[in-house]
């Protein structure tokens, strides 16, 4: 990869982009609607699809390793935020990939953001600013280190 080929996939703005795990699809979020919603696309761009359609941010998309469903974090379950973009009312949630199934993982006055998967059933993510792992019931809440962002979690098969 020498940076050769640069070919762009959205005539809007995107952010947070994120490869599927078999890479053929991408998922991102963008604020062209007037506020950060998550979309996916195909990797060479076509086919672009809203999954999410809510008056609060939604933005830091992840795929879950059997590429099923797709974590994010929102401000909608504590709309109107304080604070737009920043705060307390960010929570965790997770959707399948049409959507649907929107399930809030998280419940409380941090500011839980970025979320990556470990396994189909763990997810890692910034709470204040701590990095902390849990499983999707909730249980297993491990703060790993004391300050982190945009953690990017990769499980290695030996």
């Amino acid at each position: 990869m020498d940076g050769s080929g640069l070919q762009r996939l959205t005539t809007a703005s995107g952010e947070y982009p994120t490869w599927s795990p078999d890479g053929t699809r991408i998922a991102f979020a963008t604020a062209r609607d007037g506020n950060y919603e998550i979309y996916v696309m195909n990797a060479d761009g076509t086919n672009e699809t809203r999954l999410t359609n809510n008056s609060a941010y939604d933005m830091s998309p992840a795929w879950s390793p059997d590429g099923t469903h797709i974590a994010f974090d929102t401000q909608r379950d504590y709309f109107p935020p304080a604070e737009v973009g920043i705060g307390p009312e960010f929570e965790i949630h997770i959707m399948n990939l049409d959507g649907s199934g929107d399930t809030r993982l998280t419940n409380n006055t941090q500011e839980d953001r970025f979320p990556d998967w470990d396994s189909n059933d763990t997810l890692v993510f910034t709470q204040n600013g701590e990095l902390v792992v849990m499983h999707l019931d909730g249980s297993g809440r491990v703060q790993v280190i004391g300050n982190g962002t945009f953690p990017a979690w990769h499980t290695f098969n030996h």
